[in-house]
């Protein structure tokens, strides 16, 4: 037996990656069953935004709130799900919130719990404001199936925010991928794990990229997609595993665009939202392309002339 340890503390001595490969829970239980149906097409977005920058980071201009840690929970996506309405609220001009991960374990209708969720539960808050952290807190940090009873947490009030227009993205288009980013903000990202990504995780160099080289399948994990640098040829996400780790020591880390040795499986998912706590009311992103407003034009001025036309009507029946 201690010859057996003494072995195993040579191994995790020659090889730290290895050994850690496990010390981070995971989460996300792969793409919901409907994703190439839910994919949006920005044709029209991509060319109104026909000058794309070479990077970009939601973080230069404060929209994106600090990584947390999920603990022994296999949470990763309820963490993502919270951190796209925390950016979306600070898009808003609604301010810094933490917002309660435990409350979309608690309360989603999805059967997500620890043991994993998927992108689709970016639709928690269509009907339920969101809570804050202060007061649910995360009884579930200790990875516990069930996750404590939505009627606990029912003295916590819920803020004005909403989510709606749930959406994917086909994850070969590069562009769509941007255009969703700097359109519609930071967004649900998931992607397969093996055991190299904790040794990058671990130990590897500020700014580095990850790249897929061995074919050890841990499982899924989710992760907020906040940007990306075309020089790295990279995706920027902020991680669940807390706030001053992995290889930028600030919680987040660089996925390359390609190049990985096995298919990964990437996705994404996103929603807007509306806002109308303090910094005023809005609604997440704002209808700013031109296509947009004329749409929406349209659609009020073709509202307008229909009730116009019956009431025309009405009124020529009553001569009659």
């Amino acid at each position: 037996m201690k010859v057996f340890i003494l072995l195993l503390v040579i191994w995790a001595a020659l090889f730290p990656g290895a050994a850690l490969a496990q010390q981070h829970p995971l989460g996300d239980i792969g793409k919901p069953g409907d994703y190439d149906q839910t994919i949006r097409d920005f044709t029209r977005e991509k060319r109104a935004l026909d000058a794309l920058p070479v990077s970009y980071d939601w973080r230069s201009s404060g929209k994106v709130t600090v990584a947390k840690d999920q603990q022994s929970c296999g949470s990763c996506w309820a963490f993502v799900v919270a951190g796209v309405l925390e950016s979306r609220i600070l898009m808003a001009g609604g301010g810094s919130y933490d917002l309660s991960e435990q409350q979309v374990l608690s309360c989603n209708s999805f059967g997500y719990n620890c043991n994993g969720g998927s992108m689709n539960g970016l639709a928690f808050y269509y009907s339920l404001g969101p809570m804050q952290e202060s007061c649910t807190h995360y009884p579930s940090s200790s990875g516990a199936v069930p996750s404590p009873a939505c009627s606990t947490l029912s003295a916590c009030s819920q803020l004005n925010a909403r989510t709606f227009g749930y959406y994917t993205v086909d994850f070969t288009d590069v562009a769509a991928i941007k255009t969703s980013l700097m359109n519609d903000g930071p967004a649900y990202f998931r992607f397969d794990v093996h055991s190299d990504f904790d040794t990058y995780w671990n130990s590897g160099a500020a700014g580095s990229v990850y790249v897929n080289h061995a074919n050890s399948l841990l499982g899924g994990h989710a992760g907020l997609i906040i940007g990306w640098d075309d020089a790295k040829a990279a995706w920027l996400i902020k991680n669940s595993w807390g706030a001053a780790t992995g290889p930028n020591h600030d919680g987040t880390y660089w996925m390359a665009h390609a190049g990985h040795a096995f298919n990964l499986n990437f996705g994404m998912g996103s929603v807007r939202a509306t806002w109308s706590g303090s910094g005023g009311g809005a609604v997440v992103p704002a209808l700013s392309l031109p296509g947009e407003i004329a749409l929406s034009f349209l659609l009020v001025a073709s509202g307008f002339f229909i009730l116009r036309r019956q009431k025309a009507r009405q009124e020529t029946r009553r001569k009659r």
